[in-house]
């Protein structure tokens, strides 16, 4: 099988994660999509009341019925910093068999080679650049390092989860910016007004 990660924080899942995986998903033609929740991020700090548990069950609603996407809690089930390359790691020896694209936007890629053991995420997974319709430059040093990585040019969606949390503290409709189960779960729970 073909399995693509998608991880993040995911504060909260929006319209734009769903789409961007099923362009990934069809245009790579992977088997299924992988979306992994940061449990306690390395490299930002969260903004906003919505818990490890909280974030999950979002990602839950907004994949819910949608073939071939998964919403996985493997980081929340580990103590300690998220590194992507054990998550990789665990995700390898869960699906040994398979092959496993790591997906990521084009400025996290061109961060890539100061993340945890760069060399070990390289080893476990082949590398997927989702650029927004080709605008943004990737550093042709990293490209030329990284062994069978794959570009896709995706349509651009100008949705981000900060706009989200945005909106709802001033109190705005986020209506078509995250899946309807998504909005209500963070009304019932009260999520990112304070």
């Amino acid at each position: 099988m073909n399995i693509g990660v998608l991880g993040g924080t995911f504060n909260p899942v929006h319209s734009g994660h769903t789409a961007i995986a099923s362009h990934v998903l069809n245009e790579l033609r992977l088997d299924r999509v992988l979306f992994v929740p940061v449990k306690n991020p390395v490299h930002k700090k969260l903004d906003g009341n919505a818990s490890p548990v909280d974030r999950l069950a979002m990602l839950q609603l907004a994949v819910e019925g949608v073939p071939f996407f998964e919403a996985d809690p493997i980081e929340l089930e580990r103590e300690g910093p998220s590194y992507t390359v054990h998550t990789l790691a665990a995700l390898k020896e869960r699906h040994p068999e398979s092959a496993l694209y790591f997906m990521l936007g084009a400025d996290s890629f061109n961060e890539l080679d100061s993340w945890f053991d760069y060399a070990g995420i390289l080893n476990l997974a082949l590398i997927v650049v989702m650029r927004r319709g080709g605008d943004e430059l990737l550093r042709t040093d990293l490209i030329h390092r990284i062994p069978g990585l794959v570009q896709v040019n995706n349509d651009f969606i100008n949705i981000s989860s900060s706009l989200v949390r945005r909106r709802l503290r001033e109190g705005r409709s986020v209506e078509g910016l995250v899946p309807d189960a998504v909005a209500m779960y963070i009304k019932n729970k009260g999520l990112y007004v304070q």
